[in-house]
């Protein structure tokens, strides 16, 4: 074998290392990269709501139940906090509430029940302005954020 033919046969079994080496990397990514875990708020309960047009303060009180479950059949994690608030049009109405760690197994489910409460708080004139609207029509919009 001449000299290019040894060039040639160390590329090939170059490339042929590193193809291997890439299919290994990607089906180990594949099988072992978590999937996003879901939240689905499954009920909610309005305790107290509500605003003060006068001093633009918001007292609220909401008991929500998610749902949260791991979707990966072949991962679980370890959730070292949650926290869960809620907010009207951008701006948080409750105090954070923190959900206790937990380890989530494969394709397991837990749920939650948090309490959320804010006491005398501030918003925006505008916001205050929209929630009083919203409130004429029967319809406030509260997300709920994870």
């Amino acid at each position: 074998m001449n000299m290019s033919g040894k060039k040639l046969c160390w590329a090939a079994m170059l490339v042929v290392t590193f193809t291997l080496l890439l299919a290994i990397v990607l089906i180990a990514w594949l099988v072992l990269t978590p999937t996003k875990p879901q939240f689905i708020l499954q009920n909610a309960t309005v305790n107290n709501f509500r605003y003060f047009s006068d001093t633009n303060l918001l007292t609220s009180g909401f008991r929500i139940s998610l749902f949260f479950r791991n979707p990966s059949s072949n991962v679980g994690f370890y959730c070292d906090q949650f926290q869960v608030f809620a907010t009207y049009r951008g701006e948080q109405i409750t105090l954070t509430t923190p959900v206790p760690a937990t380890y989530q197994g494969q394709k397991d489910v837990s749920i939650w029940s948090v309490s959320l409460t804010g006491s005398n708080v501030p918003l925006g004139l505008q916001v205050g302005d929209l929630l009083v609207h919203d409130q004429t029509d029967g319809t406030v919009l509260i997300d709920i954020k994870v």
